[in-house]
């Protein structure tokens, strides 16, 4: 089984609440059983913790294989956490009015996308912490562009207004295919409703059979 659909206390978008590469996914504190069962498709260690005392891992921070970026808002005892038990991994702070670098940033292990509006010293701070170039730019004519892709080293998803020379400029910088669509009932905004990475993916549970049938090909599981 390479995906589940989930909710956390009731939300569809858990997204929010989780981060994850090929080989650790962050995710709160206190798991639901369900969700926590449903975490199992990625094949990852699960590390419970928090970003400035909140369960909303899925906004405060974006990785990849190389490393993990973080709000400025992590606490000195989250961050020691955080790397104790990511210790593999480059795990930067990056300090900017930009706090919800989920929602500005996306990633996978051969580029990145952020939020035109980041300083060029935070776009280099967010380089070196994923080890990967970051372009600047919108997608659907959004700035907010970590919410509205989610890439993983198999594939992405990406808003669902996205046109053709969008998605392969998105390739270009990803280096793998992928394409577009909508979760949990037509929600446009991919990061918010998946937890992904190469081995599966974990969808809101209010998402339609169709809408799972695109994220299927979009990230790369379609056989």
């Amino acid at each position: 089984m390479f995906s589940a659909s989930a909710t956390n206390a009731g939300n569809p978008f858990i997204g929010m609440y989780a981060c994850s590469n090929n080989s650790i996914t962050l995710a709160p504190r206190y798991l639901q059983p369900k969700f926590e069962d449903a975490l199992k498709v990625l094949g990852t260690k699960v590390i419970r913790t928090s970003v400035f005392d909140s369960d909303l891992l899925g906004i405060f921070c974006v990785m990849n294989e190389n490393g993990i970026a973080l709000s400025e808002l992590v606490s000195s005892s989250e961050l020691k956490q955080i790397k104790s038990q990511a210790s593999d991994l480059n795990v930067t702070i990056i300090r900017g009015r930009f706090t919800a670098l989920g929602n500005n940033v996306a990633a996978n292990s051969h580029g990145a996308i952020a939020n035109p509006e980041f300083s060029t010293g935070e776009i280099k701070k967010i380089s070196d912490a994923l080890g990967v170039e970051v372009v600047q730019l919108e997608v659907a004519k959004h700035k907010t562009v970590g919410s509205a892709v989610i890439a993983t080293e198999k594939g992405f998803m990406a808003h669902n207004d996205v046109e053709d020379d969008e998605l392969k400029k998105l390739e270009k910088i990803f280096k793998v295919d992928g394409g577009i669509g909508t979760c949990n009932m037509g929600v446009s905004y991919p990061r918010i409703s998946l937890i992904a990475n190469s081995e599966g993916f974990i969808y809101g549970a209010n998402t339609s059979g169709f809408e799972t049938s695109r994220i299927v090909e979009a990230l790369g599981f379609l056989e």
